[in-house]
């Protein structure tokens, strides 16, 4: 009897390790269940608020990709997960499996910051994107009978905030007042000390405002009040404070930590071993990992691997991040590329960071073609 296995979102993880696992195994049955249409990669998400990229660009219609590989997609949402039962509850079916990989993501994390939610913009998806970019236009286009440049606050200054802001400072040239608002003491922390310095110094220079120590407590159409009692006032407010495991996780009954994620053992199994957990929502309690895109990719491979393992009564793999650099961008133009202690700044890392991303989804739509073994093994 062939086994089958169902990937529960596809996104980075997700996609990953369904296109890995039937390299492995042509027999399998795979099922990949996601309530979009479409994989988007995330991490260009703010150049399309600027139209430094296309919706096409960054997408890849899933079914269409899929079915070229015999993996079934179901463009449907998965609301619970029964372990006992081996079945998985959709909006519209009931699916059991042998294996299942949780790879649904996270949410926006608001802090609970009062009114938060309901007055800034979200960046998670394309119509987000979409939605900012038509607000700022909007805004600008009003600034021309105003004495004043119109006012952008970026809430959090983590990866996302700092490449926003470089991208609307851009974008707008000169016709808004970005203003990057960061809980930290500096922006972008957990980074090296010459990474920050070399932001800052980048997006100053560009016109960002930076302010650190700003611990939001409060925010209104228009307004942000911090916790000293300081009014900020926007037209645009942009929210890029992080994010938290998929409530979702909640119904699957397993094991999760305080912040909602679920655990998972060194070969990414959760407490019931045919059901494996990766990127957003998922926490390594053996060796915690940082929820970025990267680390979601090396999680579907091995996963995939494990789970090929399990089938064939091969051997697993542990998981081990392996050191693949990172590229952050500020605007045009501007960028800085990290590996282990190595920092590289200016225009060479941008145009890496625009090679990654071709690359990637070049490989992904056309999987057989044999840059994909150069590049990714």
């Amino acid at each position: 009897m062939t086994d089958r296995v169902i990937i529960a979102g596809a996104g980075f993880g997700g996609l990953e390790t369904a296109l890995r696992l039937r390299e492995k195994n042509k027999k399998v049955e795979i099922i990949v269940i996601d309530k979009k249409s479409f994989f988007t990669y995330k991490a260009s998400l703010h150049k399309l608020i600027s139209g430094r990229s296309k919706k096409k660009r960054i997408t890849i219609e899933l079914e269409e990709l899929l079915a070229k590989h015999r993996i079934k997609f179901y463009n449907d949402e998965v609301i619970q997960v029964k372990p006992l039962e081996k079945a998985v509850l959709t909006l519209s079916r009931k699916i059991n499996f042998d294996y299942i990989v949780l790879s649904f993501g996270g949410v926006t994390n608001y802090f609970g910051v009062e009114g938060a939610k309901e007055n800034s913009f979200e960046l998670k998806e394309v119509l987000d994107s979409m939605k900012i970019k038509k607000h700022v236009m909007e805004e600008v286009e009003k600034a021309k009978y105003y004495t004043d440049r119109i006012k952008i606050i970026i809430c959090g200054a983590g990866l996302t905030g700092v490449e926003t802001a470089g991208e609307l400072v851009d974008m707008t040239k000169g016709k808004a007042k970005i203003i990057l608002a960061e809980a930290n003491s500096t922006i972008m922390p957990g980074f090296d000390k010459k990474v920050i310095e070399y932001a800052e110094k980048v997006l100053k220079k560009k016109g960002v405002t930076i302010i650190n120590n700003a611990h939001i407590k409060r925010a209104e159409k228009g307004k942000i009040t911090l916790k000293d009692g300081t009014e900020m006032y926007s037209n645009v407010m942009v929210w890029c404070c992080g994010i938290k495991p998929n409530p979702l996780t909640h119904k699957t009954g397993l094991r999760t930590n305080d912040r909602g994620a679920i655990m998972v053992n060194e070969y990414l199994q959760t407490s019931h071993p045919h059901i494996y957990a990766i990127g957003d929502c998922a926490y390594l309690y053996k060796n915690p990992q940082p929820t970025t895109a990267l680390i979601a990719i090396q999680e579907g491979k091995v996963t995939a691997h494990n789970i090929n393992a399990d089938i064939t009564k091969g051997e697993k793999k542990s998981f081990n991040a392996e050191d693949w650099p990172y590229v952050i961008t500020f605007g045009k133009g501007k960028a800085i590329m990290i590996k282990k202690k190595s920092v590289k700044t200016g225009l060479i890392p941008a145009i890496i960071k625009r090679f990654i991303e071709k690359n990637y989804l070049f490989t992904r739509k056309h999987w057989r073609w044999p840059i994909n073994k150069m590049v990714l093994e």
